[in-house]
């Protein structure tokens, strides 16, 4: 089956951020708790579970483009995505559980990216790079915001993330 190389990536983030469970030592679950494309995330899969819930969701602007044309098929983009994160509020301190989630998500994104620093091989070879479909990974500074009328009835956050891709404009297709 083919499948567009940045359809598989999003797959295999979704999986990476779904092993962010207890099982796993950390404080949230987030398995069968991440979505992709989900700009609207209804109050009820917030409030109804003590879980968070994880979008990912693909910056509405690039980064600035990279183009390719007749002498050169080869192409290295940088991708910015938003991870957006909800969390059920606490009542005194409403911003805190985001904090919390967005620390352990991070500390989940950085075994892409870990390596050993005496041979700098992957740390964690299996989850290195999604498996080796991205070239690099940058993770920005998380931005956690108070509920806001029109936006989320919960405290949320965003993760801005930036993802190398390199490949063959005229194979936009992954090799599985």
């Amino acid at each position: 089956m083919k499948i567009p190389k940045r359809l598989l990536i999003l797959q295999r983030l979704t999986e990476h951020l779904e092993c962010l469970v207890p099982a796993n030592g950390y404080e949230h679950n987030l398995s069968g708790r991440v979505s992709r494309g989900r700009v609207v995330i209804g109050d009820e899969h917030v409030r109804t579970s003590t879980d968070p819930i994880i979008s990912i969701l693909e910056s509405p602007r690039p980064d600035l483009a990279s183009y390719t044309g007749e002498w050169g098929e080869m192409r290295k983009d940088n991708w910015t995505l938003l991870l957006q994160g909800l969390v059920r509020d606490d009542p005194l301190n409403p911003t805190d559980p985001a904090y919390r989630l967005v620390a352990e998500v991070e500390l989940h994104l950085s075994r892409l990216v870990a390596a050993r620093t005496e041979t700098g091989k992957p740390l964690y070879p299996n989850e290195h790079l999604l498996g080796g479909v991205i070239t690099s990974l940058e993770i920005a500074a998380p931005v956690v915001r108070p509920p806001e009328k029109g936006v989320s009835n919960t405290a949320f956050f965003y993760l801005p993330l930036r993802v190398g891709i390199a490949g063959n404009i005229g194979q936009p297709y992954a090799d599985l």
